[in-house]
């Protein structure tokens, strides 16, 4: 389980994290099918091609290794520790079952996201703040959905926008705007 080699130029970042240390063996190679589908979704989406990327969404959502995979880049973040220390889940419990029947019920249309748990945050000196904590089953759908959003709108954004994006910061925007602007006024 090291890192992959793809046989195909890839060049976009949002396929990084499926190209790197995973865990998941597959003798099939899933992982480079996954990271393909996906540079497939972002082509026929720069080609306005929506008969295409329906196909391939569809292939995604009812892909296991897809879901394996957005636990895998979640999972990585959490480094064994409990996603949040609010939920009694961490990431280790969940088996390989779970990605069979995820890609089965989300493929059928029948999965439902699970009641979000609320706690209240006391501060001193404040009233209480209400805080919904997400289950980490659930977290793994919203990355997936999360990944081919990502991948349906990153080429539609203009080079100019730097909020809520990838790999954009504050700072690149200042940066942007320093050599846009000309010194002095």
């Amino acid at each position: 389980m090291g890192n992959l080699v793809f046989n195909m130029p890839i060049s976009t970042k949002w396929t990084g994290y499926f190209a790197c240390h995973y865990s998941v063996s597959c003798q099939d190679r899933s992982d480079e099918v996954v990271a393909q589908k996906l540079v497939q979704l972002d082509t026929n989406s720069r080609k306005n091609n929506m008969l295409e990327v329906n196909n391939i969404i569809k292939s995604l959502l009812k892909n296991p290794n897809f879901w394996m995979h957005c636990y895998e880049s979640i999972k990585s973040n959490s480094e064994g520790i409990p996603f949040s220390k609010y939920a009694n889940e961490n990431f280790d419990n969940i088996n390989s079952d779970f990605f069979f029947k995820l890609a089965y019920n989300i493929s059928r249309g029948s999965f439902q996201f699970s009641p979000t748990k609320k706690i209240s945050l006391q501060k001193p000196g404040k009233k209480p703040r209400s805080l919904g904590i997400t289950s980490s089953r659930d977290k793994i759908v919203q990355k997936g959905l999360a990944t081919i959003l990502e991948v349906l709108s990153e080429h539609r954004f203009y080079d100019s926008s730097f909020a809520f994006r990838k790999g954009r910061s504050a700072h690149d925007a200042i940066e942007f705007i320093k050599k846009k602007v000309p010194s002095g006024m």
